[in-house]
């Protein structure tokens, strides 16, 4: 058997929790699909349900801003200014 430790992705976790919250299935029955500890599911949508509140005081939701559209604008002025940092050491070192 294998030391290393399962990672789950933030939306395997997410799609799990929403299915324990709609209770249609049991736990334990969840917990067969996808092969995780039933603790571990509750600690999920532990986390879930304290840190659920927050999502609607967010401004950037609230201001219906995606938080993707700030990283795609960050990401572009650091490829920018990547590019003009390229260009001013090659000035300097001619």
């Amino acid at each position: 058997m294998s030391n290393s430790k399962r990672r789950w992705t933030d939306q395997i976790k997410f799609k799990i929790v929403l299915e324990l919250l709609k209770e249609q299935k049991a736990q334990t029955e969840i917990a067969k699909i996808y092969q995780v500890h039933p603790t571990q599911m509750r600690t999920w949508k532990n986390v879930f349900l304290a840190r659920a509140p927050q999502i609607f005081s967010n401004p950037a939701w609230a201001a219906n801003e995606s938080p993707y559209q700030k990283i795609a604008e960050l990401e572009r002025i650091i490829g920018q200014l990547t590019i003009e940092n390229t260009v001013l050491k090659k000035t300097l070192n001619s």
